[in-house]
């Protein structure tokens, strides 16, 4: 499944966020927008769930620094 493309922002539904970060489960992804005060909230298209790619690069590479 591609991510979707708005102008030129690139989005990543539910389903790939859990996959980009080894198949999660989506209790795993809830669990993470609530104890993850940094992850990256997600946005509603047409009652979807979707993350801005750009948003979980610059969580990732912030978690990356910190440790």
């Amino acid at each position: 499944m591609a991510a979707t493309t708005t102008g030129d922002v690139e989005y990543l539904d539910a389903q790939q966020v859990r996959r980009r970060y080894g198949a999660r489960s989506a209790m795993w992804l809830w669990r993470c927008r609530q104890s993850e005060p940094d992850f990256p909230k997600p946005i509603k298209l047409h009652g979807r769930n979707y993350w801005r790619y750009r948003d979980l690069i610059a969580f990732e590479q912030k978690r990356a620094r910190a440790k």
